[in-house]
């Protein structure tokens, strides 16, 4: 692992690369990839009640180092507060980061 506690939560709008950024930074800097859709769609893309997505969420935060993506607006607040290094992707080949 090249890095020690951080915590990378990639935001932006669909389709803008989210996901290739995350996939990338994930392999890079050798840290777990947390996939928030994983956590809100369930069976049959069936949308998973918003307390315990959240729930599901907070705990899969947990860890010392992690990279995640998406734009779950219910998750704003939880990100924030576990996230370290925030990074906005506002169309492609626009990424827009502190700390990096």
């Amino acid at each position: 692992m090249l890095f020690r506690s951080y915590r990378i939560a990639i935001v932006g709008t669909t389709a803008v690369g989210k996901s290739s950024l995350f996939q990338a930074l994930s392999k890079k800097l050798e840290v777990p990839h947390i996939e928030l859709d994983s956590f809100f769609w369930g069976p049959n893309w069936t949308r998973t009640h918003s307390d315990l997505f959240r729930t599901k969420v907070s705990q899969a935060l947990m860890g010392d180092c992690w990279v995640t993506d998406g734009n779950y607006s219910e998750l704003r607040d939880i990100v924030a507060l576990i996230g370290t290094i925030p990074i906005k992707i506002s169309s492609q080949g626009d990424c827009k980061g502190k700390g990096i």
